[in-house]
């Protein structure tokens, strides 16, 4: 007590004045007790709150991310928890269950269990609602551009681990979206059912390190600033720590939801070649290089052509990204540990673009143009959780996608993402959300952004954070790729202005999770004479995890 540390096995915690105690007091704490800390990586493990638990004393329970991993001689595996090495026998199929294990999800222990014909089934999935409002974008009062949106979904998920070496999955989701506010009328209602992942999952001979991946998949990084989408694929696996590899190649086979009229234009008979290298320099430290193929093969439309709106494909184009990603935890003079991460990429390769006039009902292919493509980009910030009451943490943030300043038609210098990106990720809070801006939400093109983020912990589980975003292009251009606005800037000014987001995420209980954000933006001199007008939009999101 004299140093106010405590060790459950081989784990030393410390806490301190801040720790909070549910259910006992400090002289409570003695050898051979049950309980559950909640801890911080803070000059080692710092308790935020004690409380007691009926755990068996003899059994020791670590909740938290993988730091390090290494191949053991028997197939099995050594992983790294909380600075505490854990070995896990090769007869667990721990790498299937990572496959399918969302970074949001928080599916309970005791999941529906079953067999079919002698082989285990879990059975469990995901009840999610979502109430959206969003207004403003248009930066024009005379303008009717509120809307409230309904976004609901039901996902059932089904897995099964074979054995050891083989494992099967899937899952389906059906889903309502609803309109129940427009401004000026005009609301609608959508329902579909759509496929999800489907794969088979074989894990070859223990020392071999190979495992492969057949059917639809979830290609997933951490940041998820290179792919983050579903996709039907192959995919092989090899694990040789300190190094790790993943090769796959994915084109879509069949639409993906009742709602689609075949498989998405922009999507149809496009062929992927994905690769990720890692290598763990130091427990501590990963470098990875990311390699994106993507050829468009599809049939091309012709001049004067007719093309329904539904199926009209702008781009077709033959790209090649190429990036590294370095990322970890040090220890900085002054500050303690600093969570660090680095993205660079380059894309290359050649686009056609159609433009076309008409309907809805009917266009008509006026325009094809060829150029190539040169872009590159960079991600960069870091967190630092502050030696200060309530251990607020400090991220800062900067990352740039180049521009065209259109001085050469047969050439195009704006980076552009791969289009599997999600840009979403965690800071130190619990939940997930749009690192370039909730409401803005961005491609990283011909942009600069600016971020600054002060997250402190709630209660036992949960966290707010308040996020600023500043952003400029970096060629003054009438146009943004991919963003959440109506409203385009004018191509005279680099400002396109700020944004301000809070994030509440509530997960204080064992099933539900709650997400709260809301955001504002402030429009800049890009803008001309809409300059200093507000877009506004939130939401409150529920998931129930069964």
């Amino acid at each position: 007590r004299a140093e106010r540390t405590f060790w459950v096995g081989p784990v030393a915690v410390r806490w301190t004045a801040a720790t909070g105690f549910d259910g006992l007091t400090e002289d409570a704490l003695r050898a051979g007790r049950g309980i559950e800390a909640h801890v911080m990586r803070i000059g080692g493990l710092t308790a935020r709150q004690i409380e007691p638990s009926d755990i068996d004393p003899r059994r020791i329970e670590l909740l938290g991310a993988i730091t390090a991993s290494q191949r053991l001689a028997d197939g099995g595996q050594a992983i790294h928890v909380l600075g505490t090495r854990v070995d896990v026998p090769p007869q667990f199929a721990v790498a299937a269950l990572a496959l399918f294990r969302d970074p949001d999800d928080r599916r309970p222990e005791d999941q529906f269990r079953t067999e079919v014909g002698g082989v285990p089934l879990v059975i469990g999935g995901e009840l999610s609602a979502r109430v959206r409002h969003r207004g403003g974008t248009e930066f024009d009062d005379r303008l009717d551009d509120d809307t409230t949106d309904l976004d609901l979904e039901m996902k059932l998920e089904l897995y099964a681990p074979i054995d050891s070496h083989n494992s099967l999955y899937a899952e389906v989701k059906a889903e309502h979206e609803a309109e129940l506010y427009r401004e000026g009328g005009g609301t609608r209602n959508d329902s579909a059912v759509e496929r999800g992942e489907a794969w088979f999952y074989h894990r070859f001979a223990d020392r071999t390190g190979l495992a492969i991946q057949v059917g639809r998949q979830a290609f997933r990084e951490r940041r998820e600033w290179w792919w983050d989408d579903d996709l039907d694929g192959i995919r092989l696996y090899w694990n040789g720590f300190p190094y790790s590899l993943e090769v796959g190649v994915a084109q879509e086979l069949a639409p993906t939801s009742t709602d689609d009229d075949g498989i998405d234009p922009e999507e149809d008979e496009v062929l992927r070649l994905l690769a990720r290298l890692g290598w763990r320099v130091h427990p501590d430290h990963e470098l990875s290089l990311f390699a994106l193929r993507q050829n468009d093969h599809s049939r091309r439309h012709g001049l004067g052509e007719s093309a329904s709106e539904a199926r009209e494909d702008e781009s077709d184009a033959s790209l090649l990204w190429l990036g590294l990603r370095v990322g970890g935890e040090a220890e900085v003079p002054w500050l303690g540990a600093v969570d660090y991460w680095l993205d660079v990429a380059r894309v290359t390769g050649r686009e056609i673009r159609f433009a076309s006039s008409g309907t809805a009902f009917g266009r008509t292919i006026d325009a094809r143009t060829r150029h190539t493509v040169r872009g590159h980009a960079l991600d960069a910030g870091m967190t630092v959780r502050l030696d200060v009451p309530f251990e607020p943490a400090l991220t800062l943030g900067y990352a740039f996608g180049s521009g065209d300043d259109d001085s050469d038609p047969g050439r195009d210098r704006a980076f552009r993402q791969t289009g599997l990106q999600d840009n979403n990720a965690r800071f130190e809070g619990v939940n997930r959300f749009r690192y370039y801006g909730e409401l803005l939400d961005p491609e990283l093109s011909n942009l600069h952004i600016a971020t600054v983020s002060l997250g402190v912990p709630l209660l036992r589980s949960s966290s707010a954070e308040l996020v600023f975003h500043h952003y400029w292009q970096d060629e003054a251009a009438p146009r943004l790729r991919d963003t959440n606005l109506d409203a385009r800037p004018g191509g005279r000014n680099r400002t396109l202005g700020q944004e301000l987001d809070l994030v509440i995420g509530l997960e204080e209980w064992d099933q539900l999770e709650v997400e709260i954000v809301g955001s504002l933006f402030r429009s800049g001199d890009a803008f001309d004479r809409l300059s200093g007008e507000l877009a506004y939009g939130g939401f409150v999101r529920m998931d129930w995890n069964f």
